[in-house]
Parts: structure tokens; sequence; C-alpha cells
């Protein structure tokens, strides 16, 4: 009887792990999924749907607005610190603030003097109203 129960045992703890496992009623297949992604890139909003997206999304909103009331000429004192001078650097410039390309972009010129040289340099901020968020370069 050993000889044949340990056998028989070894059997069924191979069939049970071994079993398939059957999806979850709330898992869909892969088949099925690829079938919805496909559908989804199939069906394509009309033109005019397109065109009021694109509207919507590139008028300026009250981000831009906010932007805007920066714009002008500002005079800047600068303190900064060298990593082999503990004594602070002053310097003194001056910004240039104003709307570009439709009030939908915020250039800054900066002008002035850094160690004893000339400096300038452009900074372009714009708010993304898909993703709400400032983009600075």
């Amino acid at each position: 009887m050993k000889k044949v129960f340990v056998p028989v045992l070894l059997a069924a703890l191979t069939f049970v792990a071994c079993k398939k496992e059957e999806p979850k009623a709330n898992e869909k297949t892969a088949m099925e999924t690829e079938t919805i992604v496909e559908e989804a890139v199939t069906e394509q909003p009309d033109s005019a749907t397109v065109a009021k997206a694109w509207e919507v999304y590139m008028t300026p909103s009250k981000a831009h607005h906010m932007m805007a009331k920066d714009a002008g000429t500002w005079d800047a004192d600068l303190t900064f610190w060298t990593p082999d001078n503990p004594e602070p650097q002053k310097s003194t410039s001056q910004a240039v603030c104003k709307m570009i390309m439709g009030g939908r972009y915020q250039e800054n010129v900066h002008m002035g003097n850094m160690w004893g040289m000339p400096f300038e340099g452009r900074s372009i901020t714009a708010f993304d109203n898909a993703t709400e968020e400032f983009i600075s370069t």
C-alpha cells in the first residue's frame, strides 16, 4: 500500500501545481485589451473637434495674464557666493520683460556686469494649458 500511495500523492500534487489559472472576472485578456486599444486608435475625432481643442489649448489663460503683469523694465541688485570666496559678490543689472507671440510667452532680457565683465542673458517662460505647468528656458 505504501508503494502505491506515494506515487499517487506525487501525481496529485503535480496535477494541482500545474492547474491552469482562469482569468478573474474583472481582468481582461490580452486580446480583449488589444482590441480596445485598436478601437480607440482608429476612432479619430472630426476636424471641427480637433480645431476647437487646439483653440482652447492655445488661448492665453489666467496664468498668461498673470505673467503679463510683470512686463516692464526692472532694476536688479544681485548677490551671489562662490565656493572659493566666502564674501558675497554684488552686482547690478537691468531686466526688460515683455510678452511675445500673442501673449503666450514671456521674454526677459537681462543686461549688467558680473565679475567686472558685461553680462547678457535671456529667458523665456511659458505656461502649458494642458499640463498646467510653467516651463522656463
